[in-house]
């Protein structure tokens, strides 16, 4: 079973690296998946799920979906319209982005998403201290470093279209599951995460009939 890593926001390929090889140390045959555009494309959500639907076809004969934070969410949107499709085996979310059904603001990321939705020009790069503070509180500063290195900026509409999906005006976040899932999913959610916290990620769980929450 082919497994697609799919990286989150402002990240590349480079930021799920370790990630894929400690999958492939466990025998799995998982692939880090580069979103098209990074730091200079304006590729929306859709593009990047229609991307992901063409990966996850071209895996053979069974594959599995791996995606954190907005690559969670661009998971879960490909497999809701892939659901009819025997070869999608297994969904895994972690600290997955909100869908349009849920509201993904807190206390914690309102200060440092906010600029990114409101802010003027086309691209946006989240600032270093409210990336840290959200996403790395708990990593050393060595590692702060190398990741804070390879971000990318996003297209503005991008980020709003993840930030606020009710606002959408494609819809492209509403999860439209094309028939009962037939591939098994789990919901990954980390006890100090700031920005996509257990709460939310119970609530993203209940979407998916008969997912494992942990």
């Amino acid at each position: 079973m082919k497994v697609l890593v799919v990286h989150g926001m402002f990240c590349t390929g480079r930021h799920t690296a370790a990630l894929v090889a400690g999958l492939c140390r466990e025998g799995l045959d998982a692939v880090g998946i580069e979103l098209p555009g990074r730091g200079e494309g304006e590729f929306g959500l859709r593009d990047h799920v229609e991307f992901l639907k063409e990966q996850a076809g071209a895996a053979g004969e069974s594959a599995a979906l791996l995606g954190h934070s907005m690559g969670g969410l661009i998971c879960l949107l490909a497999a809701a319209e892939l659901a009819d499709r025997p070869w999608l085996r297994k969904l895994a979310l972690m600290g997955c982005a909100p869908p349009a059904t849920v509201n993904g603001f807190n206390l914690a990321n309102l200060p440092a998403v906010l600029p990114a939705v409101i802010g003027p020009g086309s691209r946006h790069l989240m600032a270093r201290r409210p990336y840290e503070r959200l996403f790395m509180n708990r990593q050393d500063a060595e590692l702060r470093l190398r990741v804070r290195r390879e971000l990318v900026s996003e297209p503005r509409a991008l980020i709003r279209s993840i930030a606020l999906p009710a606002l959408d005006r494609g819809a492209v976040a509403h999860p439209r599951f094309a028939c009962e899932p037939r591939f098994e999913s789990i919901v990954l959610a980390g006890a100090g995460d700031r920005s996509t916290p257990p709460g939310l990620q119970r609530s993203i769980a209940k979407l998916l009939p008969g997912a494992r929450y942990e």
